[in-house]
């Protein structure tokens, strides 16, 4: 799957997430020439020239740490107060549409040398109120996934 068929994933997925008293924001970029963190900064600036990424230590995890985390989010639901009320299709198709992101997600992991957590939201789209999400993939063949995401009432 390239880029734009995933930002068309997220874009779904934003609509099918869109809830009482709930919604999400989803983003993902590519970018070419980074074999380091301050190769991504510059380039991070040009797509989200708010962001501060010289202002902040991106903290090394695990795989596991990342996919427990992105799993765990696109599951919230919310309560009564705040969330998504399902049926059984519209589930279906929501996890439909999640599983297209985590194997996307998960074809750059299976090429990375380090995995960030990007923990500033400052600049980046999104409004986190009941989760977020900033995540640095770097690949060995210097590309570099960027993908966020939070929910919020």
């Amino acid at each position: 799957m390239e880029i734009e068929a995933i930002k068309k994933t997220l874009h779904k997925l934003e609509k099918l997430m869109y809830g009482y008293n709930f919604e999400v924001t989803f983003g993902i970029e590519v970018f070419v020439n980074c074999y380091s963190y301050e190769d991504f900064a510059i380039q991070l600036k040009t797509v989200y020239p708010e962001a501060t990424p010289n202002e902040i230590s991106p903290v090394i995890i695990s795989k596991e740490e990342l996919l427990k985390d992105l799993v765990e989010c696109l599951e919230y639901r919310g309560d009564d107060g705040a969330g998504l009320i399902l049926d059984e299709l519209q589930d279906k198709t929501l996890k439909d549409e999640q599983a297209k992101y985590l194997q996307f997600i998960e074809k750059f992991l299976s090429q990375s040398i380090h995995i960030y957590a990007y923990p500033n939201s400052k600049g980046i789209p999104g409004y986190p109120v009941w989760w977020d999400y900033r995540y640095l993939i770097l690949s060995k063949d210097g590309k570099a996934l960027f993908t966020y995401g939070s929910s919020s009432d």
